[in-house]
């Protein structure tokens, strides 16, 4: 009556108070819960799909899709250029086995289409990656594996001047471990398929640089391109 609450009115008020705390409380655990494990340790409250692991990719985006769709050439040459980054990759540890994977899966998308150029070119720039981490008999065995997938791919698209400039760039790396009669075979073809490159693309850049193919870039080409 004198204008002052009753003291209930205040115990209601504030236990009120505490139970709304107490509610927006567990939400936000609730939330953060709910998170990725990588995220809760950055306080964050939202949740999202954490990017697949490579055996993730593998199984989901290839194993599977090919079990679904084994005659599409280019669902395999992706697998096998897949594998072939993965080879690339430093904390890679069987990496010889990793490029025999891959050799697999170009060799299964060529024998679906013969004439996907890209599939020869991939195989190629694996087989020259593979043959730069060799000595002696087993480099000159990759790189002359290499040069017949080259040739291959240009032989399918003459035009092809990425082709015939990498095809140039095994060649030099192979020279350089050679002497003699040897070393002035491989400058003979590195002059032809430099020549080449350069009438198909005259500004393409010849400075020989490491494979354009980089591990830390995951790339795959579209399986249902038309080209």
């Amino acid at each position: 009556m004198n204008g002052k609450p009753c003291l209930p009115a205040v115990w209601l008020l504030a236990l009120s108070l505490a139970l709304l705390a107490i509610i927006g409380c567990n939400r936000t655990k609730t939330t953060s819960s709910s998170a990725p494990l990588g995220d809760k340790d950055s306080g964050a409250t939202t949740t999202y799909f954490s990017p697949p692991t490579y055996r993730q990719v593998q199984t989901i985006s290839y194993e599977d899709a090919v079990r679904g769709d084994p005659n599409n050439a280019r669902l395999w040459c992706n697998w096998g250029f897949w594998l072939f980054n993965k080879a690339l990759k430093r904390d890679t540890l069987d990496k010889d086995t990793v490029y025999t994977q891959a050799y697999a899966k170009f060799q299964q998308a060529t024998l679906l289409d013969p004439t996907y150029t890209l599939t020869w070119f991939y195989w190629g720039e694996a087989l020259t990656s593979q043959a730069l981490t060799k000595q002696g008999p087993p480099a000159d065995v990759l790189f002359a594996a290499s040069y017949e997938k080259f040739r291959q791919a240009t032989t399918l698209d003459p035009r092809h001047c990425m082709a015939w400039s990498r095809w140039s760039y095994a060649l030099k790396r192979h020279a350089a471990t050679k002497q003699g009669p040897e070393q002035e075979a491989l400058w003979q073809q590195i002059q032809q398929t430099s020549q080449r490159a350069k009438d198909v693309c005259p500004d393409i850049e010849l400075v020989i640089q490491p494979s354009p193919t980089r591990a830390s870039t995951f790339y795959t080409p579209a399986a249902t391109r038309s080209d």
